[in-house]
């Protein structure tokens, strides 16, 4: 499914056509309108010409950067879900080093789509409102265009979007196959030029990054080592749903809130963030502090 040709259900402003909310503002009580009217956004506009020699040219960060939205766009593809429910937050391109105006030329290069994520807790779905302008704020969420695909697709096969020095054909064709086939990737995690996944060891009880330990644990933690075992078995995707067995006269959102509080409690190193989902239904990791640069 292709993010160039999705029905995207985006949120309105007050009048069709009219202003949306500058960056950073969310969709206050005053936007009823915009919450609730909703209008069918054909995303199709053609793909602009691309040089696929361009990726020779590109900064490893970016061709990084085009990696992580290409893995995003095959576990879409996979689940046969619309590109924008997988769609990439700015501060997860951030993390890979990628700059404000990194982001605006890869729009303006027509490589991604760009929209303000104003998802509430109660809705069913992650939803949207367009960003017409080129203000970045954490709340800008990011998918290919075919022309983005396209290019990283070849990133992939040519193996110069492998930062590093590993540049092995083994990730490269593991790429290849991820943007072909929409396969998510059953080789190492830990792709060059890609940030590390946590490993959770459940003999050791240990949830590591690369060699170093995050977080031990000496008692038992059934909820958090529920998450965790789960995270683990789906090769750290960057969500899963919420995984706790219901039980009767407990709040499963408040469970899981909790549980995602202890997750980031008592970390060795801290190396990962765990966080909601937005909706109360699911779990998101990403890294952060040191893990940022490269963990030993």
């Amino acid at each position: 499914m292709d993010a160039g040709a999705g029905t995207t259900a985006f949120q309105a402003g007050p009048e069709e056509g009219s202003e949306y909310p500058n960056e950073g503002e969310g969709c206050g009580s005053e936007d009823a309108e915009c919450r609730n009217a909703t209008i069918e956004t054909s995303l199709a506009s053609g793909p602009p010409a691309i040089n696929l020699d361009l990726c020779g040219e590109l900064h490893p960060r970016i061709r990084s950067g085009l990696l992580l939205l290409a893995e995003s766009s095959a576990y879409a593809h996979q689940l046969n879900e619309d590109p924008w429910e997988f769609s990439v937050e700015w501060p997860e391109l951030r993390r890979l080093g990628l700059t404000c105006n990194d982001g605006r030329w890869l729009i303006r290069r027509g490589l991604v789509r760009h929209a303000r994520e104003v998802t509430r807790l109660d809705d069913a779905k992650r939803t949207f409102v367009r960003a017409p302008s080129l203000g970045l704020s954490e709340q800008v969420c990011f998918v290919l265009t075919e022309a983005g695909r396209v290019l990283s697709a070849h990133i992939a096969k040519s193996h110069c979007g492998l930062a590093g020095p590993a540049e092995g054909a083994a990730s490269a064709c593991c790429f290849a196959r991820t943007l072909s086939e929409g396969v998510v990737p059953a080789c190492p995690s830990d792709q060059p030029g890609l940030p590390p996944k946590p490993k959770w060891d459940r003999d050791q009880r240990q949830l590591r990054l690369a060699a170093t330990v995050v977080k031990e644990f000496r008692v038992p933690a059934e909820n958090q080592e529920t998450i965790l075992a789960v995270f683990e078995e789906e090769r750290w995707p960057p969500k899963i749903d919420d995984p706790l067995r219901k039980k009767s006269g407990i709040d499963p959102r408040r469970r899981l809130h909790d549980t995602i509080n202890s997750l980031n409690r008592n970390q060795r190193h801290r190396l990962i963030r765990f966080c909601a989902d937005g909706l109360g239904r699911g779990v998101r990791w990403t890294l952060a502090g040191d893990a940022l640069v490269s963990p030993k």
